[in-house]
Protein backbone atom coordinates (compact mmCIF):
# COMPACT_ATOMS: atom_id res chain seq x y z
CA UNK A 1 0.00 0.00 0.00
CA UNK A 2 1.35 3.56 -0.50
CA UNK A 3 1.94 5.66 2.61
CA UNK A 4 0.13 8.73 0.83
CA UNK A 5 -3.04 6.62 0.57
CA UNK A 6 -5.31 6.38 3.02
CA UNK A 7 -6.91 3.03 3.74
CA UNK A 8 -9.60 3.79 0.98
CA UNK A 9 -7.00 4.24 -1.46
CA UNK A 10 -7.51 8.29 -1.53
CA UNK A 11 -4.99 10.38 -1.91
CA UNK A 12 -4.37 12.55 1.36
CA UNK A 13 -4.35 16.62 1.00
CA UNK A 14 -6.19 16.28 -2.05
CA UNK A 15 -9.64 17.88 -0.56
CA UNK A 16 -12.16 20.41 -2.63
CA UNK A 17 -14.58 22.98 -1.83
CA UNK A 18 -17.39 21.33 0.46
CA UNK A 19 -20.92 22.41 -0.80
CA UNK A 20 -21.29 24.89 1.98
CA UNK A 21 -18.45 26.44 0.98
CA UNK A 22 -19.42 26.82 -2.26
CA UNK A 23 -22.65 28.46 -1.25
CA UNK A 24 -21.31 30.88 1.38
CA UNK A 25 -18.87 32.03 -1.58
CA UNK A 26 -21.79 32.26 -3.89
CA UNK A 27 -23.70 34.56 -1.11
CA UNK A 28 -20.89 36.89 -0.88
CA UNK A 29 -20.37 37.79 -4.39
CA UNK A 30 -24.32 37.75 -4.99
CA UNK A 31 -23.95 40.50 -2.27
CA UNK A 32 -21.08 42.82 -3.66
CA UNK A 33 -22.69 42.51 -6.94
CA UNK A 34 -26.06 43.94 -5.51
CA UNK A 35 -23.98 46.52 -4.20
CA UNK A 36 -21.43 47.26 -6.71
CA UNK A 37 -23.67 47.01 -10.12
CA UNK A 38 -26.22 49.82 -8.84
CA UNK A 39 -23.30 51.95 -8.11
CA UNK A 40 -21.27 51.59 -11.25
CA UNK A 41 -24.13 51.88 -13.18
CA UNK A 42 -24.97 55.68 -11.56
CA UNK A 43 -21.22 56.67 -12.09
CA UNK A 44 -21.30 55.57 -16.18
CA UNK A 45 -24.92 57.46 -15.91
CA UNK A 46 -22.89 60.42 -14.39
CA UNK A 47 -19.54 60.41 -16.99
CA UNK A 48 -22.23 60.36 -19.79
CA UNK A 49 -24.24 63.52 -18.37
CA UNK A 50 -21.31 65.38 -17.85
CA UNK A 51 -21.11 65.73 -22.20
CA UNK A 52 -23.61 67.77 -21.76
CA UNK A 53 -22.43 70.01 -19.27
CA UNK A 54 -19.32 70.39 -21.69
CA UNK A 55 -21.63 70.63 -25.06
CA UNK A 56 -23.67 73.30 -23.45
CA UNK A 57 -20.43 75.50 -22.02
CA UNK A 58 -19.08 75.18 -25.77
CA UNK A 59 -22.05 76.10 -27.44
CA UNK A 60 -22.81 79.06 -25.22
CA UNK A 61 -18.88 80.13 -25.35
CA UNK A 62 -19.80 80.16 -29.80
CA UNK A 63 -23.04 82.29 -28.83
CA UNK A 64 -21.25 84.99 -26.87
CA UNK A 65 -18.64 85.43 -29.43
CA UNK A 66 -21.39 86.01 -32.31
CA UNK A 67 -22.88 88.51 -30.02
CA UNK A 68 -19.51 89.98 -29.50
CA UNK A 69 -18.81 89.95 -33.44
CA UNK A 70 -22.68 91.27 -34.61
CA UNK A 71 -23.96 92.28 -31.44
CA UNK A 72 -27.20 90.18 -31.95
CA UNK A 73 -27.19 86.11 -30.72
CA UNK A 74 -29.42 85.69 -33.58
CA UNK A 75 -27.87 86.30 -37.04
CA UNK A 76 -30.11 86.34 -40.42
CA UNK A 77 -27.89 83.05 -42.01
CA UNK A 78 -24.82 80.86 -40.31
CA UNK A 79 -23.89 81.22 -36.88
CA UNK A 80 -23.83 78.90 -34.50
CA UNK A 81 -27.01 77.32 -33.91
CA UNK A 82 -26.49 76.07 -37.27
CA UNK A 83 -23.83 73.41 -36.22
CA UNK A 84 -24.18 73.11 -32.87
CA UNK A 85 -21.64 70.85 -31.09
CA UNK A 86 -21.97 67.34 -31.54
CA UNK A 87 -21.56 64.54 -28.94
CA UNK A 88 -21.54 60.38 -28.28
CA UNK A 89 -24.71 60.90 -25.83
CA UNK A 90 -26.30 64.21 -26.36
CA UNK A 91 -27.75 66.85 -28.84
CA UNK A 92 -27.48 70.52 -28.72
CA UNK A 93 -30.06 72.98 -30.21
CA UNK A 94 -30.83 76.38 -29.66
CA UNK A 95 -34.33 77.23 -28.61
CA UNK A 96 -35.42 80.76 -30.32
CA UNK A 97 -31.99 82.79 -30.18
CA UNK A 98 -33.35 86.79 -30.27
CA UNK A 99 -30.95 89.70 -30.93
CA UNK A 100 -30.67 89.64 -26.91
CA UNK A 101 -30.61 86.39 -25.61
CA UNK A 102 -30.35 83.01 -26.17
CA UNK A 103 -31.28 79.16 -24.62
CA UNK A 104 -29.40 75.99 -25.47
CA UNK A 105 -30.72 72.73 -24.92
CA UNK A 106 -28.96 69.16 -24.71
CA UNK A 107 -30.97 66.51 -25.16
CA UNK A 108 -29.84 63.12 -24.59
CA UNK A 109 -29.83 61.04 -27.46
CA UNK A 110 -32.08 57.25 -27.60
CA UNK A 111 -30.48 54.66 -26.56
CA UNK A 112 -27.43 55.78 -24.87
CA UNK A 113 -28.48 54.84 -20.78
CA UNK A 114 -29.24 58.61 -20.41
CA UNK A 115 -32.69 58.93 -22.30
CA UNK A 116 -34.79 61.18 -20.77
CA UNK A 117 -32.34 63.77 -19.64
CA UNK A 118 -32.71 67.38 -20.72
CA UNK A 119 -30.26 70.31 -19.83
CA UNK A 120 -30.48 73.95 -20.41
CA UNK A 121 -28.10 76.83 -20.47
CA UNK A 122 -29.10 81.07 -21.25
CA UNK A 123 -27.26 83.83 -21.73
CA UNK A 124 -27.55 84.73 -18.31
CA UNK A 125 -25.59 81.57 -17.28
CA UNK A 126 -29.28 80.48 -15.81
CA UNK A 127 -28.83 76.26 -15.86
CA UNK A 128 -32.09 74.13 -16.00
CA UNK A 129 -32.96 70.59 -15.86
CA UNK A 130 -36.02 69.31 -17.51
CA UNK A 131 -35.72 66.04 -17.47
CA UNK A 132 -32.98 63.35 -15.96
CA UNK A 133 -31.78 59.53 -16.55
CA UNK A 134 -34.04 56.40 -15.14
CA UNK A 135 -33.77 56.49 -11.58
CA UNK A 136 -32.91 59.59 -10.79
CA UNK A 137 -34.65 62.65 -9.20
CA UNK A 138 -35.25 65.52 -10.33
CA UNK A 139 -35.85 68.56 -7.40
CA UNK A 140 -37.20 71.02 -10.07
CA UNK A 141 -34.49 73.46 -8.60
CA UNK A 142 -33.74 76.47 -10.85
CA UNK A 143 -30.68 77.30 -12.01
CA UNK A 144 -29.42 73.91 -11.30
CA UNK A 145 -28.42 70.88 -13.79
CA UNK A 146 -28.97 67.59 -11.79
CA UNK A 147 -26.06 65.43 -11.85
CA UNK A 148 -26.33 62.05 -10.34
CA UNK A 149 -29.45 60.01 -8.90
CA UNK A 150 -30.07 61.90 -5.88
CA UNK A 151 -30.73 65.30 -7.48
CA UNK A 152 -28.09 67.07 -6.13
CA UNK A 153 -27.14 69.66 -8.59
CA UNK A 154 -23.62 71.57 -10.26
Amino acid sequence: MNSRCDPMGQARGARGFTLVEMMIALAVLGILSAIALPAYVDHVKRGKVSEAFELLTAQSLAMEQLFQDKRTYAPATGGPCTSPPVGKYFTVACVNPTTTGYTVKATANTGTGVDGAVYTLTEKGVRGTSGVPSGWTNPGTANCWVNNRSGSCQ
